[in-house]
């Protein structure tokens, strides 16, 4: 419900395309969150260059257990986005993006009083 209230605000705002452009970025952000997570869980860290030049400088090696938690956080901020915004990309959107590849099902025909 307050994923629905925060689309309509956007569209009040920026119109329709800036409803479009919100759901790619936060679609892009998620995406992203579970790449960093496959990453951390396979020992790469390069996406926190701040904390890879640290730990190079200081000849540091990272633990088991802060890699754990920084997985850990970013499953954690993965599903409040989900939770927080259910799945308004594809559905919502589908039939404006690509109008040919839309299903009939999906759409919603009004019938204005024509015979």
């Amino acid at each position: 419900m307050q994923s629905k209230r925060i689309c309509c605000t956007i569209l009040k705002f920026d119109g329709f395309q800036g409803a479009l452009n919100f759901v790619d970025k936060l679609s892009a952000f998620q995406v992203m969150l579970d790449l960093w997570e496959r990453k951390i869980n396979a020992g790469r860290l390069a996406m926190f260059s701040h904390l890879c030049s640290y730990c190079e400088d200081n000849n540091y090696e990272i633990s088991e257990s802060l890699k754990n938690d920084i997985a850990s956080h970013l499953h954690i901020l993965k599903n409040e986005f989900s939770r927080y915004f259910p799945e308004i990309a594809k559905s919502q959107f589908a039939q404006v993006r690509n109008p040919f590849q839309a299903k009939m099902d999906d759409c919603v025909l009004h019938n204005n009083g024509a015979a």
